[in-house]
């Protein structure tokens, strides 16, 4: 839940809006655009204003891992220390997001909430979406998730 400040609260499960906002044309296979509006705490550690649109789908991808580590852990909030009310912590949830040991701490987290056999294809769906921009790979997490 997310608060609104007209709606009270708002039910999300994840934040794919990158990937939906246009589409490539032939004249233009990767436009430049910019987030209509986005979640901070799911959004990619690049993302910092209009980029072009592949790179916005990658973000994509990220938010994606993020919503795995969410369901994995039974709905424990990732970051959940980080309260988002100012620049500051803004800022430190961007360096956490991009920081090399993200993965570890996604793998230890999940470790506390399913079996040794699931957490190898967990952490394999860790690898392709919660790593740099050009790492991420969602037609593999899709892979793995087919197994």
């Amino acid at each position: 839940m997310f608060r609104h400040e007209e709606r009270g609260h708002i039910a999300k499960l994840g934040d794919f809006s990158s990937s939906s906002i246009s589409l490539p044309t032939d004249e233009d296979p990767d436009p430049t655009l910019d987030l209509l509006g986005y979640t901070p705490l799911w959004i990619a550690p690049e993302y910092n204003g209009p980029a072009p649109f592949s790179n916005l789908v990658q973000s994509d991808v990220f938010a994606f891992g993020l919503l795995i580590w969410t369901i994995v852990c039974n709905g424990d909030r990732f970051f959940a220390s980080i309260k988002l009310d100012n620049e500051e912590e803004l800022k430190q949830l961007k360096d956490l997001k991009a920081a090399p040991k993200l993965l570890e701490i996604a793998i230890m987290m999940s470790s506390r909430h399913c079996k040794e056999d699931d957490l190898m294809m967990i952490a394999e769906l860790y690898v392709t979406t919660l790593r740099g921009p050009t790492e991420r790979d969602f037609g593999r997490a899709l892979r793995v998730l087919r197994r």
